[in-house]
């Protein structure tokens, strides 16, 4: 016999009789999504998301059927004729208990699952029978404005600093930006003199789409010791963090660059993960590496918070490879100056105007550039704050009066990683800088 009953928190809940003590029913149904993650966990970055899903649907629906509740699915996995169990209508639990509505989802985002991408989890609701509807949210903005109100708090800061600093890594050409442009001199100019490194808004897209990993960076390092990538937009990365004892090539074929992976980590080519930005131009690669069995999380955009997933500890990222931006590149060496671990780019020219640009300029292509190439000495400072909620940082929170940030802060020659949490009020801060914090 099921009740309806209220909790001490106002909430409602069910119980199976008065004279039993209430029993929390997701304790027993996160048995049931731990099995269909888990079952699923084997076919993430693999590229197939039909046969993930069907193994967290066989893992869900083998144990769900031992949880103590008389359940009908409501929201499943289609009519009876279009999906073999966890259907709508279809009787789950073990028949005892309460009568109750189920939703299931057993990978929700099998796409992100196939493409090695966050947020791809394993539901299950149960509420009191008839009581079930579908909430959904949206979240856009414009990543142009995003950009720009981002570039224009990090000049007004950057100009407060105490030091001579010139722009190497900025917004672009004098002609394209009309601030943190490369070449531009920042800060009070007395100080030290350091080379800066700026996205004020790495990963525009994800902002606008309010996805994960959007940060704001900043590096510097001692004058003249930042990588100038000239005209060449792109390039060929390879990282991985500390615990990797032998050298990687960047020349290497990927398939022996994963068994190096494997063997330091001390697991098999089928058990790491590689984060790419998911582009075209990937796709020769992504078979290779899905050939040794490796699995891969793509990232649509914003390739230094995938640097720093794979020298960061307990984010599941063991390699970063791909083709990305040479800014990005060397914010992330001088990330990995601080973090440890290596870090390897190649130029990677457009097409035959830009590689003959380059060739003009001086630059070597078939060059591998190390991580001292990038960005010499051992006095790199690094910080980043997150924007939207990602692997390593959580993003703005606003309240009321003012705003909460985390934040990395890393200097390469101290070795000392810190995570900042920080509370903004925005009155204080309006009467210090104007009306940009209102």
């Amino acid at each position: 016999r099921s009740e309806h009953v209220r909790n001490a928190t106002g909430l409602d809940q069910m119980s199976v009789s008065p004279q039993h003590p209430d029993r929390n029913l997701a304790l027993e149904l996160v048995r049931v999504t731990e099995a269909a993650a888990m079952a699923a966990g084997r076919w993430v970055g693999r590229g197939d998301k039909n046969g993930g899903d069907g193994a967290a649907v066989d893992a869900m629906r083998a144990l769900i059927g031992t949880v103590s509740m008389h359940g009908v699915v409501v929201i499943g996995e289609g009519e009876k004729d279009e999906a073999p169990m966890l259907f709508n209508g279809e009787d789950v639990g073990d028949g005892t208990g309460p009568h109750c509505d189920v939703a299931v989802d057993p990978v929700d985002g099998t796409t992100l699952m196939a493409k090695g991408m966050s947020n791809a989890v394993s539901v299950i609701a149960v509420s009191e029978r008839g009581s079930m509807f579908d909430p959904s949210a949206v979240f856009y903005m414009d990543k142009i404005a995003a950009d720009q109100a981002a570039v224009d708090a990090m000049r007004h800061m950057l100009a407060t600093v105490e030091m001579d600093g010139v722009v190497v890594i900025g917004e672009g050409e004098k002609d394209e930006a009309p601030m943190l442009f490369n070449g531009e001199r920042i800060g009070t100019g007395s100080g030290v003199q350091v080379d800066v490194a700026v996205d004020p808004l790495e990963g525009t897209e994800l902002c606008a789409r309010g996805q994960p990993n959007a940060l704001a960076v900043v590096a510097a390092s001692n004058q003249g010791t930042m990588f100038d990538p000239g005209p060449c937009v792109y390039m060929e990365k390879l990282a991985c963090g500390p615990e990797i004892d032998d050298e990687l090539d960047l020349n290497a074929p990927i398939e022996e660059t994963l068994e190096a992976v494997a063997r330091g980590k001390r697991v098999r080519p089928r058990d790491l993960m590689v984060v790419i930005l998911d582009r075209p131009r990937h796709d020769e690669m992504v078979k290779r590496i899905r050939a040794v069995g490796t699995r891969i999380r793509f990232i649509p955009h914003g390739d230094v918070s995938g640097a720093l997933m794979a020298s960061s500890p307990d984010t599941g990222i063991d390699l970063l490879w791909g083709i990305g931006g040479t800014p990005e590149g060397v914010l992330s060496a001088a990330a990995f100056k601080c973090l440890g671990g290596q870090f390897q780019g190649k130029l990677w020219p457009r097409d035959d105007a830009e590689r003959k640009a380059a060739v003009d300029a001086g630059y070597d292509l078939d060059r591998v550039l190390t991580l001292d190439d990038l960005v010499k000495g051992d006095n790199t400072f690094f910080a980043a704050t997150g924007v939207t909620d990602g692997d390593l940082l959580r993003g703005v929170r606003y309240q009321r009066g003012g705003a909460r940030t985390h934040s990395l802060v890393m200097r390469s020659k101290s070795g000392t990683v810190r995570t900042l949490q920080a509370t903004h009020s925005m009155d204080k801060l309006g009467e210090l800088a104007g009306d940009r914090y209102a």
